[in-house]
């Protein structure tokens, strides 16, 4: 293959270098292995005007040797101008639309690939794309707070307050191609959580001191390719709470009484989203909407979404996820920001690592870069994270785990206005997650 993209000289650059002189000392640098030296000179002689196929190829090669897949892109990219149906620079884009994170592209591009090579490189363009699982585990000091939940407030104002205590929640994720420019998304989580519930109605006191809650969700995209690095996904999130209903002549004061459960009320609520994103050599930008019905608060969310890649790989990569919320509740409404961002770094061949924060409230939130519902009424003030990543290349695929520290606000939110809500009191709650993930 070597013998396939050199052409032969061997000068040196002088300030104006000739066409022979590009050629050979491009030349030379690719058959050493000097790829740094290589870019530096390719460089320098697009610069000066010289564009043809095996100049491309070589700058290719030079920065798919560094681990530069995202700037190769721009060089194989180019060299196909040159030659259309060229297989090694076809085969050599592919692989670095699929190193590089754009599994879209590089699905959309395997159909440029002959048979042959499509046999001998394993690809598949069609069904199952990637499978995961995870498992979340969170515990809090919910109960130090209980008696300041149950104080202070206004019998005759009816409203509801709660803290979390604990929560387990189970998720699954299945991808598939749809077409020929088209992914699939399935996520499936069921949650279970136990919950301290204090609330009034007709200036008489309800508590709950360990009331379980199961809720389960279903996501479901699709990830549409317009353009070359330029996709729309839309998409569904349902959202199905069960809440325990009690016999109210069996349901006293007292957190010892033995009350008596009914049935449970089942809570349904529907999440339509869309997000567009554009994938660049440094830079992936996406915009997001979604429209959110939780808690008899509606909200119309917009979301702002960057990445950034320094080196053009996933080596170090910097994420910032912005939220505008504009809800609404009785005729009251309110503006809310929440700002996520999150930096990730290779620190080995089989190790990343990832740090995280969120701020300032998070309630009543759609998660689009996660899949998640925030639906409860508790306010998680401000979150830090971190995510350890590890590589398994045999699988292919990853396990994780992930550890979240997060501030917990409980308030208690009167029926007439939950725009408005009152005795704060703090918590701490800590996640860990974990799960594997397997993608073809």
């Amino acid at each position: 293959m070597i013998t396939y993209l050199l052409a032969s000289s061997v000068l040196v650059f002088s300030q104006k270098p000739g066409f022979k002189e590009v050629d050979t000392t491009t030349y030379n640098q690719f058959l050493r292995g000097e790829w740094k030296n290589l870019i530096s000179s390719g460089k320098n002689a697009l610069d000066h005007g010289y564009d043809y196929y095996y100049l491309q190829m070589r700058l290719a090669y030079a920065h798919f040797a560094l681990n530069h897949y995202r700037q190769s892109i721009i060089y194989y990219k180019n060299a196909l101008s040159h030659s259309s149906n060229d297989p090694v620079a076809n085969e050599y884009l592919y692989y670095c639309y699929k190193y590089s994170g754009r599994n879209l592209d590089a699905i959309v591009h395997s159909r440029s690939l002959t048979s042959a090579q499509n046999n001998q490189m394993n690809v598949k363009n069609k069904g199952i794309i990637s499978l995961g699982a995870d498992h979340s585990l969170a515990f809090s000091n919910a109960e130090e707070i209980r008696d300041n939940i149950t104080s202070g407030i206004d019998p005759f104002r009816e409203g509801v307050q709660k803290a979390t205590y604990s929560m387990n929640s189970t998720a699954f994720n299945l991808s598939h191609t749809i077409g020929k420019t088209a992914i699939m998304e399935y996520r499936v989580t069921h949650m279970n959580k136990t919950e301290y519930s204090y609330f009034i109605d007709n200036t008489v006191s309800y508590l709950s001191t360990e009331q379980s809650i199961n809720q389960t969700e279903y996501s479901l995209d699709v990830k549409i390719a317009l353009t070359e690095g330029l996709s729309v996904k839309p998409g569904l999130h349902f959202i199905q709470t069960a809440i325990p209903l009690y016999d109210l002549n069996s349901y006293g004061f007292n957190p010892a009484q033995n009350k008596t459960e009914l049935g449970k009320l089942t809570v349904r609520s529907l999440v339509p989203k869309v997000m567009i994103e554009k994938k660049t050599t440094y830079v992936d930008i996406g915009v997001s909407y979604a429209y959110i019905d939780f808690n008899n608060i509606t909200a119309n969310q917009a979301g702002l979404h960057a990445t950034v890649f320094p080196f053009g790989n996933l080596n170090l990569y910097i994420t910032s996820d912005t939220y505008f919320q504009f809800a609404a509740h009785e005729g009251n409404s309110e503006f809310n920001l929440l700002f996520k961002p999150m930096a990730g770094i290779k620190v080995h061949d089989n190790f990343w690592i990832e740090l995280g924060a969120g701020f300032p409230d998070q309630f009543n939130f759609y998660d689009m870069k996660n899949k998640t519902a925030y639906n409860n009424i508790e306010k998680i003030s401000r979150g830090l994270s971190v995510n350890m990543i590890f590589p398994v290349y045999k699988l292919p695929g990853k396990v994780f785990i992930n550890y979240q520290h997060l501030s917990v606000d409980s308030y208690f939110f009167p029926a007439d206005n939950q725009l408005d809500p009152f005795n704060m009191n703090s918590y701490t709650t800590h996640l860990i997650t974990g799960g594997i993930s397997w993608t073809r």
